[in-house]
This record gives C-alpha cells, sequence and structure tokens, in this order.
C-alpha cells in the first residue's frame, strides 16, 4: 500500500513550520509533491472502503485467503439488533463447544483456512481443535506442518490423521511405493476393527486407488480392492462400484463393465452412483449422447463429490452432442447457486475449456 511521507513540518506555501530543525525551507515542487501524495493517499483510502465484498469465497480447497480476501466489512442486520439477549442456562454454556471452534469449523467449510488457522493455537480446543488445524495445513499444502500436527496427542487415534501420515511419503517426497505400502498396511489395520469401519475404509480403499493409477502402479490398487470384496467385507456395492472406476480409468473397459453390472445387481436400480457408473462407461466407450442421460439422472446424487463429477461430466457430454450454450449455462448455474460446492478446479478447468470455444471467448475470459 502508499503511505503518505511525515509532512508535518512543511506548510502549504513550502515553508518550515515551527520546530522544524535548522529553518530551511523546502522547494516548492517538494511540497507541492507531498501534498500530490496526500490526496493520492486519501483517494485510495475511500476507494478501499467502497470495496464490495468477494463473490466467491475461493477457487478450490488449496486455495486460501492469499487468494480472496477472507475480511469483510460486516453489518449487523436489525432484526437481530432490536431481537432482546437472553441468557442461557449455566449448563448449557459449559456443554457447548468453545465459540473459536464453532468460528473455525465454519471459516474452514468456507475455505477461510487462513483466518481459521490463526484462531486455533496448538493444543488449545482438543481434538476437534487439532483436527481444524490439519484440514488447514493440508489444504494450504503446508504437508511437513501437517504431518507434525497429526503427531499430537489428541490426533493419535484419528482416522484423518493416519490416512494423511500414509500418505506423507508421496506427498513430501514424491515416494508414491512408499506411500501405497503404507495404504496397504493401513487397510489392513482398519480391516481387522469390523464392519463397523467400513464407511471408513471404502474412504481409504479410494484414496488408494487413485494414488495407484497416479504413480503407476494401478495393478496394486487393484489387488487391494480384490482382497477386501474376497475378504468378505460389507458393502459390496460401493466395492464393486469401485472397483469398476478403477478398471475404467486404466482403460479396462471390459472389466469395468462386468464390475459395474454386479454393482448393479447388489443395488437400488434408481440409485444415482449407478447412474454416474453407466454414464462413465458409455463416456469411455465414445457414447455421448447415452453417457447424457446417465448424468442427468446422476446430477440428484446426495454425495458432493459424485453429483460434482455428474455435472461436471453431463458438461462435456453436451458440448460433445453440440450443446455448447446449454453446457456452459449448467456450469454457470452450478457457481451462481453454491460457489463454494461447485467451484472446484476440475469444474472451473471444464468452464474456461467450453469458453474458449464460444464466439465470445475474450469476453468469457
Amino acid at each position: 500500500r502508499l503511505a503518505a511521507p511525515d509532512v508535518a513540518d512543511v506548510d502549504d506555501a513550502g515553508d518550515v513550520r515551527e520546530g522544524a530543525g535548522d529553518g530551511q525551507t523546502l522547494p516548492s515542487t517538494a511540497a507541492q509533491e507531498c501534498a500530490e501524495i496526500e490526496e493520492n493517499t486519501e483517494v485510495l483510502q475511500s476507494l478501499k472502503l467502497d470495496l464490495d465484498p468477494p463473490a466467491v469465497p475461493s477457487l478450490d480447497e488449496n486455495c486460501h485467503d492469499l487468494d480472496v480476501p477472507s475480511e469483510v466489512p460486516f453489518m449487523l442486520r436489525e432484526d437481530i439488533v432490536s431481537a432482546p439477549i437472553s441468557q442461557a442456562p449455566i449448563s448449557q454454556v459449559t456443554q457447548s463447544q468453545p465459540a473459536g471452534v464453532e468460528t473455525a469449523r465454519t471459516l474452514v467449510e468456507q475455505r477461510r483456512v487462513d483466518t481459521a488457522l490463526r484462531g486455533l493455537p496448538s493444543g488449545k480446543y482438543g481434538a476437534e481443535g487439532a483436527l481444524l488445524r490439519l484440514k488447514c495445513f493440508i489444504q494450504l499444502r503446508k504437508f511437513a506442518d501437517a504431518a507434525k500436527e497429526c503427531e499430537t496427542e489428541e490426533l493419535k487415534d484419528s482416522f484423518e490423521a493416519q490416512l494423511f501420515l500414509a500418505q506423507a511419503p508421496y506427498l513430501l517426497r514424491a515416494d508414491g511405493f512408499g506411500a501405497l505400502r503404507k495404504l496397504q498396511e493401513l487397510s489392513e489395520a482398519w480391516r481387522k476393527k469390523g464392519p463397523e469401519s467400513m464407511d471408513l475404509r471404502l474412504k481409504l480403499l479410494q484414496v488408494f486407488s487413485q494414488l495407484s493409477l497416479q504413480v503407476g502402479h494401478g495393478h496394486v490398487g487393484l489387488a487391494a480392492l480384490q482382497r477386501a470384496l474376497d475378504g468378505g467385507d460389507g458393502a459390496k456395492r460401493q466395492l464393486w462400484s469401485l472397483l469398476g472406476r478403477h478398471h475404467l480409468s486404466w482403460g479396462n473397459l471390459t472389466a469395468a463393465k462386468d464390475a459395474f453390472e454386479t454393482a448393479r445387481s447388489l443395488g437400488p436400480a434408481q440409485e444415482a452412483s449407478l447412474f454416474l457408473n453407466e454414464g462413465l462407461l458409455a463416456m469411455a466407450q465414445g457414447d455421448y449422447a447415452h453417457a447424457r442421460g446417465f448424468f442427468e439422472s446422476a446430477t440428484a446424487a446426495s454425495d458432493p463429490e459424485e453429483a460434482l463429477a455428474a455435472e461436471n461430466n453431463l458438461a462435456v457430454c453436451k458440448f460433445y452432442t453440440k450443446d455448447l450454450p446449454g453446457a456452459c449455462r449448467r456450469l454457470e448455474a452450478l457457481v451462481k447457486q453454491d460457489a463454494l460446492r461447485f467451484l472446484k478446479p476440475c469444474l472451473l478447468q471444464n468452464l474456461v475449456s467450453l469458453y474458449e470455444f464460444s464466439q465470445e471467448a475474450a469476453l468469457k475470459r
């Protein structure tokens, strides 16, 4: 920011005021420059006060407050100001979450992680505070700090901390095979905890599958998924669906089709995730018109990630079926509807790519 120099000792005519020093006068040009700087500074300050708050909080989970201002003017609604303030019973106050944790949780949900982290000193808010700190470090890509946070007493039994530490070799040292080995050990350890841990194991296996494909060891992730199926674990439909998507990403369309058919036979025919499977398979086969219908049905998925995947792939199918305006409008509507939920790198990249084919490409950009 521009800062005006100290001109307290110079009057408008350029003469030195009383107590200014050696009694010499500054040239009139210097006084004029000082006056102009003061005037420009006042203009800048007035412009700053008139800035509108940001329309969207951030671009993706890796963005933070350095990209988008997080502190915006807060105005109380009249109905809140005029409402009477009631005293909560002491028992309710002592049992409630600390205000700092509630505020930090809201900030993390809004992806304002720099601000959240400043209000979460280490060791102050117990396990939930430590977990929020961990999420902030991961979103800021401060993986070394995240690894240190995982070693605290509050997170020693946390699944999220264990899952991050298993990926740490790849995130910190690009050691993909070391990370896969740790993920495999963690998967076996959680398998012994019984069926009640299946939801967490599905999340772990999904990370395992994605990382194995990313580092070029897809066969390792495939073996882990097959072990989970052969071991009689629960959630068979989700496991077969995950196996099919692994095959699809690996380029084995025949195996993907067989796995998706098995998943369909084990679950409700109208489930959104099954429509997403069929859409992904049709899209990989180049049948965009057929895939478009499946993705339309999958957009109602309760899982935010699956709903986003359906919307994103639906836009791609619209583009390939010569409906460029429809593809752009759909993605733009999603961003306007809920920027926090939908403005992610994958959607943003597709939207920008679609704009390049528009007749108003420069304006859209």
